[in-house]
């Protein structure tokens, strides 16, 4: 496997840790539970190989992303957001 680059995202009020690649028009990839950035592992280098740039965020509260205390931080609306 590629070793990947991280970088650290605040959006929203959180802060996302997230794998970032490439130029070009971005994707953004999502994963769920219990999955992480590595559910889309196989995806990245032919995104970027195709001309993307590909942002793979870990969730709120998935490995060094921060983790929200309120349950509301984590509703439909707010994960849409990142």
């Amino acid at each position: 496997m590629n070793k990947r680059n991280f970088r650290t995202i605040e959006t929203n009020g959180v802060r996302l840790n997230t794998v970032v690649e490439g130029e070009g028009p971005l994707v953004i990839l999502l994963h769920g539970w219990p999955q992480c950035w590595y559910l889309w592992h196989h995806k990245i280098d032919p995104l970027v190989e195709a001309g993307f740039q590909v942002a793979v965020p870990n969730q709120r509260g998935y490995d060094s992303s921060d983790a929200p205390e309120e349950i509301e931080a984590y509703d439909i609306l707010n994960l849409t957001l990142c």
